[in-house]
């Protein structure tokens, strides 16, 4: 979500839609999927698919992990990373708490 009170006039101008066109881009398999984008009076709501649960809420419930499990996670997260500069796109800002934007876990929460 994008408030447009607050964001900056030089973003929602130059920015915004090149990162709207950016998102729709993007297509693999660990990656979360962008669907849509509804412009609202005072925001932008951008709809992705659901993401059941992110990494630290997956470690708290299922507590310590094993190897060939994190190996997966490890492949599955390094692989979605890399097919953005494919695209020339650059996650500015990857942490490990962030790869709920950027992974999805969805089928991890149901398999293991």
């Amino acid at each position: 979500m994008i408030n447009l009170k607050t964001a900056p006039k030089s973003f929602t101008d130059k920015f915004l839609a090149r990162e709207i066109a950016a998102a729709q881009t993007v297509d693999h398999s660990h990656v979360i999927k962008f669907t849509m984008v509804e412009e609202g009076k005072d925001h932008y709501y951008f709809v992705t698919e659901l993401a059941r649960t992110d990494l630290l809420e997956y470690l708290r419930l299922k507590g310590a992990l094993r190897e060939t499990l994190v190996r997966r996670l490890f492949y599955e997260l390094s692989s979605g990373i890399n097919y953005l500069p494919e695209l020339n796109i650059v996650h500015r800002d990857i942490k490990w708490y962030h790869t709920p934007t950027l992974i999805s876990f969805n089928q991890l929460s149901y398999n293991f």
